[in-house]
């Protein structure tokens, strides 16, 4: 026959280890919870890096260094985004060396609008400072874009590109 004092030495070990399974399952969880954070956060900056990069590339050109900076830019684009780049290079290639035109192209902010493990939106805010044969003094442009880039391996890819 269990004693009152058995019974609740008993009561007492039960309620210790479900106080053990619930610590140990919130620490799990905490830590599974935290790896999720720190994969998103390191997906964010990869694709904040990546459009940051990209954009610049894409923005800035030198007529003394065209076909540099094509080859330079194109890996960095696919889909819509290299369709519309490899358009506007041809007049550029004819305009550019004629007007002896440099654009240089500055991510000052960047923040991405949605991202998941095979695309991302980005918006950027981006300085150009431009001169050329027709501008008495550089011109500076301020303007906003948004890129949607696609995960294409370790990379991202910008498949597309507006100016808002």
């Amino acid at each position: 026959m269990r004693t009152p004092t058995t019974r609740r030495r008993t009561v007492a070990l039960a309620v210790a280890a479900l106080l053990l399974v619930a610590s140990v399952a919130v620490i799990v969880t905490g830590q599974l919870w935290l790896h999720g954070q720190r994969a998103d956060d390191d997906r964010e900056s990869q694709v904040r890096d990546a459009a940051d990069h990209a954009v610049t590339q894409i923005l800035s050109y030198d007529y003394r260094r065209l076909a540099q900076g094509t080859a330079d830019t194109e890996p960095l684009l696919t889909g819509d985004a290299l369709a519309q780049y490899e358009d506007v290079q041809q007049p550029l290639q004819k305009s550019a060396p004629r007007l002896k035109a440099v654009v240089s192209a500055t991510v000052k902010a960047s923040t991405v609008l949605e991202s998941d493990d095979s695309s991302a939106r980005v918006l950027l805010f981006v300085d150009q400072l431009s001169s050329s044969s027709k501008l008495t003094q550089p011109q500076l442009d301020q303007s906003r874009v948004v890129v949607t880039l696609e995960r294409d391996g370790d990379d991202w890819l910008v498949s597309s590109l507006s100016a808002i």
